[in-house]
């Protein structure tokens, strides 16, 4: 991994850092709060938080990313990261752990706003569907 660039799974301690990240990648929607990271990244759908990844570097969070199941879709949401390294980890870290029977196809969404994410799903071949 690029640089001093960790992964590791989401924790409830980690609920501010993600909400000050939330801040910095959401951009024009609104920030979540520590309250809001919590109930978002333990969703059933995203597996009670089993399906969210951080990714630290210094050990500051710079990115988060969980994937949702539903065949033959494998959502990639949310994914939100300061750089295009920790975008691109993630986004490969996401896709790896939520490969499953019936998943065929992945989809995860990018605006204007998100440059960094928008690199790395570029830079990984994934092409614009609408």
């Amino acid at each position: 991994m690029p640089g001093d660039l960790v992964l590791r799974p989401w924790t409830p301690a980690d609920a501010d850092a993600v909400a000050a990240l939330s801040d910095r990648a959401f951009a024009p929607d609104p920030a979540w709060t520590a309250a809001a990271a919590r109930a978002q990244l333990t969703a059933d759908a995203l597996g009670g938080g089993a399906h969210v990844q951080v990714a630290t570097r210094g050990g500051r969070v710079v990115g988060v990313a969980g994937f949702v199941r539903a065949p033959p879709w494998l959502y990639l949401w949310p994914l939100a990261a300061d750089d295009e390294a920790a975008a691109g980890a993630l986004f490969d870290a996401a896709v790896a752990a939520g490969r499953a029977p019936g998943i065929t196809i992945a989809r995860v969404s990018t605006r204007a706003g998100e440059p960094h994410k928008r690199a790395a799903v570029v830079a990984r071949g994934l092409v614009r569907s609408i």
